[in-house]
């Protein structure tokens, strides 16, 4: 190879070839690679080696660890590996740059799986009576889901929420068409009147999910605590029939509840 020399180095796992422009943290990590095989740092079980997805796993833990701990820019490569009890070697090899390994959690704890099933409940037929069901099964995602809220926000930090915006994507795709389908059915059949469900159903889903976030963050929001599981469904409840009947009094006529007519 034109330009570059090489010489023959006797590293602990045998002979192997090197070139001499190879920079300083390349080496290192062929170095540490090498030991830690040697060396068997690896996890193993009997005579078998520990399973890369196992080991990958354990890497992602140690990154969602410290990104969660001391944020994305104070938690470096070494500091993963380290916490993972791999060589910074092994790492590279799994993972190129420290940013596809928070690529890989925000895929890990994408909610798009369980926002998707979210369409079964307005497929049933006694929707939208059953909207309080709605209320609470995004309750239990936003529950679940706290890791991945929290990764937004070092998302909207670092990568301006690019990563974030590409998941609301995949929902938004998934959920787009039958939700203007049902949209129109249930139009159809007097169950709801018309609106933009390009515009309400989104919105429906972003006020509720900010609630219950809110709630995990900062605890109880007005007297409601979650010691007292009946404040919970008093909360669930209100927010379900404000979010299906507003605020207005029922015998208002509709040129009023629009706005119209106001100064």
């Amino acid at each position: 190879m034109s330009g570059l020399s090489t010489k023959k180095h006797e590293g602990l796992t045998g002979r192997f070839e090197f070139a001499t422009t190879m920079n300083e943290r390349s080496f290192i990590i062929a170095v540490e690679a090498t030991m830690a095989e040697k060396n068997t740092k690896n996890v193993k079980t009997g005579n078998r080696r520990e399973p890369e997805t196992r080991r990958r796993a354990r890497m992602l833990k140690a990154a969602q660890k410290l990104f969660l701990r001391n944020g994305y820019s104070g938690a470096g490569m070494r500091d993963i590996a380290k916490t993972a009890g791999v060589s910074l070697g092994n790492l590279y090899n799994h993972f190129s740059a420290k940013e596809k390994i928070f690529d890989a959690l925000i895929e890990m704890h994408s909610p798009v799986e369980e926002m998707s099933k979210l369409i079964e409940f307005i497929e049933r037929e006694e929707f939208p009576g059953n909207f309080l069901d709605i209320t609470r099964a995004i309750k239990n995602i936003v529950d679940r889901k706290m890791v991945f809220i929290r990764l937004t926000d070092i998302d909207g930090i670092e990568f301006g929420g690019k990563k974030t915006l590409k998941v609301i994507k995949k929902i938004t795709d998934r959920l787009g068409a039958p939700l203007l389908e049902m949209h129109h059915r249930h139009l159809e059949q007097g169950l709801i009147r018309p609106i933009d469900p390009q515009i309400g159903f989104p919105f429906i889903v972003l006020v509720l999910a900010s609630i219950f976030v809110l709630r995990n963050r900062f605890g109880a929001i007005g007297p409601m605590t979650d010691d007292d599981n009946n404040d919970v469904n008093h909360m669930i409840g209100e927010i379900t029939d404000i979010l299906l009947l507003g605020i207005l009094p029922r015998d208002e006529n509709k040129k009023k509840r629009k706005g119209e007519g106001t100064a």
